[in-house]
């Protein structure tokens, strides 16, 4: 892994967030099955996509590759879709307005810190999940697949090298916070915590 002043400061700061929101999801409840993912991913959709387009469509340093990094809606659409869920109900799901910073180099470092990192996690819930969800393969869940290590590590040198001096740190630091915190929100009010 790529240690940095950049990851510390993160991971300080929303450690305590990080933890809260992973503990409340329903669909980390052990009997989590097709009715706890469907409302993750139809809540997630409607909070991802918005924050997803504005992300990638920024410019990055190289080596970050935000075209191969740009598509988890897309994947939720095919999880909701496998679901039952048809293109003209996900295009009524409510989408998020209130966003996190975007607008500086670090701040999007530390909102992509968030959502790449819950890549992770969403790999782990794949497995766990993969007999209560049989036949689908949650595709969000499963992300980047072998690919997973290798775009973690590239985001995480892009941020050790982009990412230096008290106020980068600052920002990058307040906007993974400010991602953390609305996303919980955005869970809160559409009931997929527990």
């Amino acid at each position: 892994m790529v240690s940095s002043p950049a990851l510390s400061s993160l991971r300080e700061a929303t450690r305590t967030l990080h933890v809260d929101l992973e503990s409340r999801l329903a669909l980390g409840r052990p009997d989590a099955g097709r009715a706890e993912y469907r409302a993750y991913a139809a809540a997630m959709i409607g909070w991802l996509e918005p924050l997803e387009a504005r992300l990638w469509a920024a410019p990055w340093p190289d080596g970050v590759a935000p075209e191969a990094r740009r598509d988890k809606a897309r994947w939720l659409v095919e999880d909701l879709a496998a679901l039952g869920v048809d293109a003209a109900q996900v295009a009524r799901l409510p989408r998020a307005t209130a966003l996190p910073p975007l607008a500086t180099e670090a701040e999007r470092f530390g909102v992509a810190y968030v959502i790449e990192g819950s890549q992770l996690g969403g790999h782990v819930l794949a497995r766990r999940l993969a007999g209560a969800l049989a036949p689908h393969e949650v595709r969000y869940l499963r992300g980047y697949g072998e690919a997973l290590g290798e775009r973690w590590r590239a985001l995480l040198g892009a941020m050790a090298a982009s990412v230096t001096g008290g106020g980068a740190l600052a920002r990058a630091a307040d906007a993974a916070v400010a991602t953390f915190e609305g996303l919980g929100r955005w869970f809160e009010a559409r009931e997929v915590l527990r």
